[in-house]
């Protein structure tokens, strides 16, 4: 298994190479202990954000249930990366030689691009499935906001997990190229722009940005010092996804803020001081306080 690993490597200098073989280049190229550590602390700074993302997208109620289901679901998914990262470390300290070839551990491996992956292609989903959603609130404009219609949050979470699943399938089968990638990452884009807000847009082009930054490295004639520079530099980008993606998502919903500054125990609402008529008896101040408490 570990011959049919290093032909797969080969591949990666091909001038359109598969996804795989790109990922295997990087996965046995072991890292160093200040690699560990950097890569440590983002995932736990990065988990904890996520939590918090959850806790607050969890307990708001400002936008459907049909929409705030797959905005939980894809930041949710982060834990996937978290544990893609973790099985990395473990991998390279245990089954990775000194020449940074394999000695057993290929299940380790395959579920080490699958996590990694399924992230990758549910985050490249999001934006159709949230378009998706927009565009059925639309049509059911009169009474979409009073029913549930929990038939559109099903089949939006069936159509996610299917398409994050099969694009995974095709990478780790060695099938799906760099290239090909790339291009349907753009055509999301482009299907998408013209319908999101701002903020889905900058998230949007955000994960079109990543992938050619991810893609153009790997289909160049540069030195492989060059290319694993690229790889590191995107990778950290997309494990801290979750340190600049939460603060703006918390900028942009206020019902998100709102529930973050009470979870935070900081409740921004001022209450002014009350302010008592100096003519009135200090038994009239008291009996209207009491009538105010009965209603």
């Amino acid at each position: 298994m570990s011959e049919q690993i290093l032909d797969i490597m080969r591949n990666s200098t091909e001038s359109n190479p598969t996804i795989f073989s790109v990922f295997l280049d990087g996965s046995l190229h072991k890292m160093s202990i200040a690699e560990d550590v950097i890569y440590s602390i983002i995932i736990f700074i990065s988990s904890i954000v996520t939590v918090s993302c959850l806790m607050v997208v969890g307990r708001s109620n400002t936008f459907h249930t049909n929409l705030q289901g797959p905005i939980w679901w894809t930041a949710f998914c982060y834990f996937e990366l978290t544990v893609s990262k973790m099985l990395t470390i473990v991998f390279q300290t245990t089954y990775l030689s000194e020449n940074y070839i394999p000695i057993g551990g290929t299940p380790i491996l395959m579920w080490i691009a699958a996590t990694h992956y399924h992230f990758i292609f549910n985050v490249m989903c999001a934006p159709i499935v949230i378009v998706f959603e927009r565009s059925l609130a639309t049509k059911f404009v009169f009474d979409y906001e009073r029913k549930k219609r929990r038939i559109i949050l099903i089949t939006l979470f069936i159509f996610q997990f299917s398409f994050s699943t099969t694009f995974t399938l095709l990478t780790i089968f060695n099938i799906l190229r760099y290239v090909s990638a790339a291009v349907i990452a753009g055509l999301i884009a482009v299907s998408s722009l013209l319908m999101l807000t701002t903020l889905l847009i900058m998230l949007t082009v955000l994960i079109v940005l990543l992938a050619f930054l991810k893609t153009i490295p790997m289909i160049s004639d540069i030195s492989e010092n060059t290319k694993y520079m690229f790889k590191v530099s995107t990778d950290l980008i997309v494990h801290a996804g979750p340190i600049y993606v939460t603060p703006t998502l918390f900028w942009a919903v206020e019902d998100y803020r709102r529930i973050f500054y009470k979870l935070m125990g900081y409740d921004r609402r001022k209450v002014a001081p009350r302010q008592f008529d100096q003519n009135k008896r200090e038994e009239d101040v008291y009996f209207e306080q009491f009538l105010q408490s009965l209603k």
